[in-house]
């Protein structure tokens, strides 16, 4: 969760000074920093045990100056102030402390908005490969042809097959209107296929609505991809617009939710929330500023609720201000959670610019944030994740891997490999054939393959090749938008239509 504003709002109240960590938080968390020296005097021989050593910036320029102008490899002085740098921040062991560039500050921050600007794909990382996993309508990617299954390996030029993901993700980003040339490979297609795209800005929406009718009550399904900045319009908006369709009950979608921005969480809970309903806090934020331990409680600052039942749905991604979000609607609006434990960040960060480099920020851990019953969902040192009321597992379709083949590789009958396990899950799940998952290419997996690749016009050989498994993988999304087969969000209506007929 990111205090983008560094100051919270809609606080209740406000405690500074030192204040004392509540009991649910586990050893290893302490109110205060204590400095504890210790000065041993042997009388005998009077000696006396060197005292603790100090390093101050003398110290470190030493260092520094031996390292710049007399190691071997010749540094460069800006590469070993960012490992200083780093340095320090590895040793914190919080992953959620972090050092941004102006560069990957606005990178960072382009996941908080509705929009971004590239070239319109949403890309997934196989084996260090830039996979196209979808093509938004109407981008520069499906002007210029790209398709899902594609596999991205030059920008501008310069090879990126041997590239890690990161390196050739952050290439595609850039300024509107920008000219990129992007290479890839196609299943089927020998040679590498290059386009010039021009860079647009792309709709990334932070709220997708949805509504269906089951047993005669209509139910509304309100996914938050993020805790973003037109988050709290857009949740907003989509409630009145549910108030207008006059909805039986609402499910709330946190999965996958990585957080976001602190005083969009409170404004969304505010929609559902009322000061009515308990005299919990919704959360309490506990942050050390400059030495001092202060405790910041929110409560609603709204005196009406929604007037139909709500589930929230979770599972093991949603993080941080989505738990927040949940902790909230279960612990003080008492409404049922489904799905699986969340992720467990307790964690609150804020952006602080920096003041000796322009456009730098230092992405720091400020404090910790507690449930309205007073407990610390970490995963270390805390409960480790929010427990869900009702546990449901996701259909493993849903996280079965996609299958990938490179141009010329191709499996048969008798031979055994991980790709030939990831195609018969997917024609087990896609299709009314029943085949091992084991990895060996029997005859029923030639035939289920033969019969898969024929309904698709295909030749009839019982083979798996670049393009079925380009297939496969089609076959597997669309098995997925199938909102049927979706076992936690079907949970979740049923968990509703129950409190309907009751």
């Amino acid at each position: 969760m990111e205090n983008n504003t560094h100051t919270p709002a809609k606080p209740d109240s406000v405690q500074d000074g030192p204040v004392k960590k509540p009991s649910s938080l586990k050893s290893g968390i302490y109110a205060g920093a204590f400095l504890l020296v210790l000065v041993a005097v042997f009388i005998t021989g009077l000696m006396m045990t060197p005292p603790v050593r100090r390093y101050g910036n003398s110290a470190f320029n030493e260092v520094f100056d031996y390292l710049l102008n007399n190691h071997y490899t010749e540094p460069d002085a800006q590469v070993l102030w960012q490992g200083a740098i780093n340095g320090m921040i590895g040793n914190l062991d919080d992953p959620f402390t972090r050092y941004f560039d102006e560069a990957e500050f606005t990178r960072y921050r382009q996941g908080f908005g509705e929009s971004f600007v590239g070239i319109g794909v949403t890309v997934e990382n196989i084996e260090e490969q830039v996979v196209i996993q979808t093509v938004w309508p109407d981008s520069p990617a499906e002007q210029g042809g790209l398709q899902a299954g594609d596999i991205i390996t030059h920008v501008d030029g310069v090879d990126y097959a041997n590239r890690s993901f990161a390196q050739t993700t952050s290439v595609l980003l850039g300024e509107i209107n920008t000219t990129v040339e992007v290479g890839f490979k196609r299943a089927g297609i020998a040679e590498t296929i290059f386009v010039s795209l021009t860079r647009a800005i792309i709709k990334n929406p932070s709220v997708v609505t949805r509504a269906y009718e089951v047993d005669g009550y209509l139910i509304g399904h309100l996914r938050i991809h993020t805790f973003g900045d037109e988050t709290q319009n857009l949740v907003q908006r989509a409630v009145d617009d549910f108030a207008a369709d006059d909805i039986d009950g609402l499910v709330i979608d946190l999965r996958d939710n990585g957080g976001g921005n602190l005083t969009t969480l409170v404004d969304v809970l505010d929609i559902f929330l009322s000061s009515e309903t308990s005299t919990l806090p919704l959360f309490t934020l506990q942050t050390l500023e400059n030495g001092r331990w202060k405790d910041t409680v929110y409560r609603p600052n709204n005196d009406q609720s929604q007037p139909y039942p709500i589930t929230v749905l979770v599972n093991g991604q949603s993080a941080s201000a989505s738990e927040v979000f949940a902790a909230a609607m279960a612990e003080y609006g008492g409404y049922t959670i489904v799905g699986e434990t969340t992720f467990g960040k307790g964690t609150l960060q804020s952006s602080i610019r920096m003041q000796s480099i322009r456009g730098d920020r230092l992405n720091l851990t400020i404090g910790i944030w507690l449930t309205p019953e007073g407990n610390w969902v970490h995963f270390d040192g805390g409960s480790e994740g929010f427990a869900p009321d009702v546990v449901v597992p996701q259909n493993p379709a849903f996280t079965m891997p996609l299958i990938f083949l490179r141009e010329g590789e191709v499996y048969a009958f008798d031979q055994v490999s991980p790709r030939i396990a990831m195609a018969q899950q997917i024609l087990n799940t896609v299709t009314d054939k029943v085949v091992r998952t084991d990895g060996y290419f029997d005859a029923l997996t030639e035939t289920a393959l033969r019969d898969f690749r024929l309904g698709l016009g295909f030749s009839g050989i019982g083979i798996l090749d670049a393009e079925t498994a380009v297939a496969l993988s089609d076959a597997m999304r669309t098995y997925r938008a199938d909102v049927s087969n979706d076992a936690q969000l079907t949970e979740a209506i049923n968990q509703l239509i129950e409190a309907l007929a009751t």
